[in-house]
């Protein structure tokens, strides 16, 4: 049997799934179930929403708001909630569950945060200048003050 580098498949996820579904390697089902278990189960995502936010959904399919916790901007939850009190799904709309340390297996309520889809997007971002910077040996202090320079996108 041949593995995904000798058929020279792209490893994303989705690539690896379609190749396990055709061939079943065990090899597969190890990895899948391993990634499966790194991430966050709706049971621990509610969990830290009735926390965090102290919110207290009832019984049955219903929305409710939450907020970014970096720009406090509102975050539409979609739950559906069992009669024995457990979500059955749970979708943040326009919103994510963030790691704060990058790693999908801590999942400890201090290193969750929700977050929304722009201030996500800027923290991938500056994650990826930070890995940079530490690839050719720089700091942050080495980086020029571009405050001063006009926006291309957002004229002012």
């Amino acid at each position: 049997m041949r593995s995904i580098r000798q058929l020279k498949i792209s490893p994303c996820y989705h690539a690896v799934m379609a190749y396990c579904k055709t061939n079943k390697p065990e090899s597969c089902y190890k990895t899948h179930s391993e990634k499966r278990e790194m991430l966050l189960t709706p049971k621990m995502k509610y969990d830290y929403l009735k926390k965090r936010f102290s919110i207290n959904p009832m019984i049955g399919k219903q929305e409710f708001k939450v907020r970014c916790e970096f720009c406090e901007k509102d975050i539409v939850v979609e739950a559906n909630i069992s009669r024995s009190g457990n979500p059955s799904g749970l979708m943040l709309l326009k919103g994510i569950f963030h790691h704060k340390d990058g790693n999908a297996e801590n999942n400890s309520y201090d290193n969750i945060q929700v977050l929304c889809g722009n201030c996500r997007k800027h923290f991938q971002y500056w994650g990826m200048v930070q890995r940079y910077l530490k690839k050719i040996s720089r700091t942050q202090e080495d980086l020029p003050d571009c405050s001063g320079i006009p926006s291309l996108y957002y004229p002012t």
